[in-house]
């Protein structure tokens, strides 16, 4: 049995890995038997329609022959014929043969009825369109999920190897790397993987859905065609031998209803625990206000809230700018309805980083207080070389560059906080993490002159 919950997100991706092995196979057994059911339930619609329209064509054959026959044999004979002698017995026997044409014409009507004007057609149609989605978008969700998969492995590989950095950072002074950072990447990887398993799966489920309505009218089409059937059929042997009456005393039973269970169920207790919120590597996180541009006229720029400051365990200060809740996010609130809807959600992602600054490297440190408003401005030198010394100081080596649309982050944060407490702790942070900067370099410069 798998935990009810996770304390850290290295057990979360080890059950995620085992839960979606299962999930993926059941889904993957789901699929075949649906896929079989439905193709099942194509060719006995067909086959029952088959049988009707082959006796249809037998009748239709039998009555088209017997009519060209009657006239044959009248167009032969009538000249030949001497009606004061043969006159009565003609009428008799070519009425008899007409009234056996007529017969053969009605059991042709008979056996078309049973075929039911063409509705049989439909739900054949129908039944096929469902395979055939089953094989495209059922198929094309699948292969979704398995590269969802794929890549939140692949960010979790990434992460790993950037815990690895840090220690190696360590023991060389150098920079650390942002494992935070990689750790965001991962979380919205890993959001994505649930949104994406959710989609497939429920894609199967409609599927299912779909199956059992055209398996409840195939039930229903079954009644009405044993039943036309059974009809003609007794018709059919009324005028000749005597039938089998046994064998149509009682109609039977409609085929069995499809009882496949929705996918989305859970698998034995085997469901995936909530993501754990909390992380090691964050030391300060809190709500903050970005500075608004300018508006078209000029001006003072204002303040836009709903932005969020966060500082790492390894001195990184990122600014979030935060807009309204993504498609994403809305359906990983259906998917994990036991997460709190607060700002632990984790709901940051890394395109929604403003700015970044490295706070050792920091060559502005500035914590205002004016009244009420409190603001922070902690810039890096743009454009200038950092110290040769110790040459791992280099945000650029971990962090990206850009926002995701090809523009530079920049390397200032400036926003505004309201929260005396929450602001002076990150002052007092920011402002340790300046003077661990400093001595590094000075370190480093000391180390060069004495060499």
């Amino acid at each position: 049995m798998l935990p009810e919950a996770c304390l850290f997100l290295e057990e979360w991706e080890a059950c995620r890995i085992e839960v979606h092995a299962r999930r993926r196979e059941r889904a993957e057994r789901a699929l075949a038997e649906l896929q079989l059911r439905v193709r099942n339930a194509a060719a006995s619609v067909c086959a029952w329609r088959a049988a009707a329209e082959t006796r249809r064509k037998l009748a239709e054959v039998a009555s088209g022959a017997a009519a060209r026959g009657v006239e044959e044999l009248e167009a032969q004979w009538r000249p030949q014929r001497q009606d004061a002698r043969d006159g009565e017995a003609a009428h008799w026997l070519l009425t008899a043969e007409r009234a056996q044409v007529a017969a053969l014409g009605a059991r042709a009507a008979r056996w078309a009825t049973a075929l039911r004007g063409g509705y049989g057609q439909e739900l054949v149609r129908r039944l096929q369109a469902l395979d055939a989605k089953l094989g495209a978008e059922v198929v094309s969700a699948y292969k979704a999920w398995d590269e969802t998969h794929q890549t939140t492995l692949q960010a979790w590989e990434s992460h790993g190897a950037r815990l690895q950095d840090v220690a190696r950072a360590a023991d060389a002074v150098m920079t650390p790397p942002d494992t935070w950072l990689s750790e965001v990447r991962y979380r919205e990887k890993a959001r994505a993987y649930l949104v994406v398993q959710h989609s497939a799966e429920k894609v199967l489920n409609l599927a299912i859905d779909a199956l059992s309505a055209l398996e409840q009218e195939r039930a229903e089409y079954w009644v009405m065609f044993a039943a036309a059937y059974a009809s003609a059929h007794l018709a059919d042997t009324s005028r000749g031998a005597m039938p089998d009456m046994q064998a149509f005393a009682q109609l039977p039973a409609a085929p069995p209803l499809s009882e496949l269970p929705p996918v989305l169920e859970a698998i034995e207790g085997r469901e995936l625990p909530s993501m754990p919120s909390a992380s090691g590597a964050v030391l300060r996180r809190l709500q903050a206000a970005s500075q608004a541009p300018a508006g078209m006229f000029g001006g003072n720029p204002g303040w836009k809230e709903g932005a969020t400051l966060v500082l790492t365990l390894q001195g990184y200060l990122h600014l979030f700018s935060m807009g309204k809740p993504s498609a994403q996010a809305k359906t990983q609130q259906e998917t994990e309805p036991g997460q709190d809807d607060t700002n632990e959600r984790e709901e940051l992602v890394e395109s929604a980083i403003v700015a970044s600054v490295y706070v050792p490297m920091a060559t502005r440190c500035v914590f205002l207080r004016r009244g009420k408003d409190l603001t922070l401005d902690l810039a890096e030198a743009e454009g200038v070389e950092q110290p040769q010394a110790p040459q791992g100081l280099n945000l650029g080596r971990w962090l990206r560059r850009d926002t995701g649309a090809g523009q530079p982050v920049p390397r200032r944060v400036y926003a505004r906080v309201t929260n005396e407490d929450e602001f002076r702790d990150l002052e007092a942070r920011c402002h340790e993490f300046v003077r661990h900067g400093q001595e590094l370099r000075a370190g480093a410069k000391s180390g060069m002159s004495s060499t």
